[in-house]
């Protein structure tokens, strides 16, 4: 029971403690909160550039037969 008890006092210690924080430090002059991503001539977002999966999940996207046994 005091276990429980000190891990929620100690919860809510750390919260306040980052709300307190998270006011003291505002963003730097010139950064906004909202990102305004680069726009085509059409007004859509610009995605090109170079995609890169660093992982697996590109791997077996091709289109192939289904190799399920149901």
């Amino acid at each position: 029971m005091r276990t429980r008890v000190w891990s929620v006092v100690a919860t809510a210690a750390a919260v306040v403690v980052i709300a307190v924080l998270s006011r003291q430090f505002p963003p730097a002059a010139g950064q906004s909160d909202v990102y305004d991503p680069p726009r085509t001539s059409d007004g859509r977002p610009d995605l090109s550039g170079i995609w890169q999966a660093l992982n697996t999940a590109h791997h077996d996207l091709e289109a192939h037969a289904d190799d399920r046994s149901d």
